[in-house]
């Protein structure tokens, strides 16, 4: 196992896979994880991802609100201000990348509405969104050559 990388990932889940992959092909990226691959929080995952997808009765205003308010105004504002507007972004290259979110009869992503969220504003897979998306964000982190994963680590 090459023993240099550009870049080290610690962390499989969700969020680790998919900053890993938002580094150019040509940079080696480890991953790291402290249990077996598929064993991470994201698996277990049941809900859906909030995103402003329709502008016509949503906006990032309403969703900076809503997340304020259940954070009890203790979030960091910036970084709500960054994850509520590259989620849009975030969502449709989950679903490029093969994430089935549920669609209506139209073929357009199904939005509910769950605790903390004023608007119908989050995407999903069934009752396993966070299998669903580990699965295509796996398969595209092996995809890439220069990608390579240890797992059952303790730091």
């Amino acid at each position: 196992m090459k023993r240099e990388y550009d870049v080290i990932v610690v962390g499989a889940g969700a969020a680790g896979l998919y900053g890993a992959l938002q580094f150019p092909e040509n940079v080696s990226v480890l991953l790291i994880s402290k249990r077996e691959l598929p064993l991470s929080n994201s698996s277990l995952a049941q809900g859906g991802v909030a995103a402003v997808l329709d502008k016509s009765h949503d906006n990032f205003k309403l969703h900076i609100a809503d997340t304020l308010i259940a954070g009890k105004y203790k979030n960091n504002l910036a970084a709500i201000e960054v994850l509520v507007s590259e989620g849009p972004q975030d969502v449709l290259k989950l679903k490029e990348m093969g994430v089935a979110f549920d669609l209506d009869a139209s073929g357009k992503m199904m939005m509910t509405l769950e605790a903390g969220h004023s608007r119908h504003r989050i995407v999903h897979h069934k009752d396993s969104t966070g299998r669903a998306m580990l699965i295509f964000l796996r398969i595209h982190f092996f995809i890439l050559s220069k990608r390579q994963i240890m797992d059952s680590l303790q730091a």
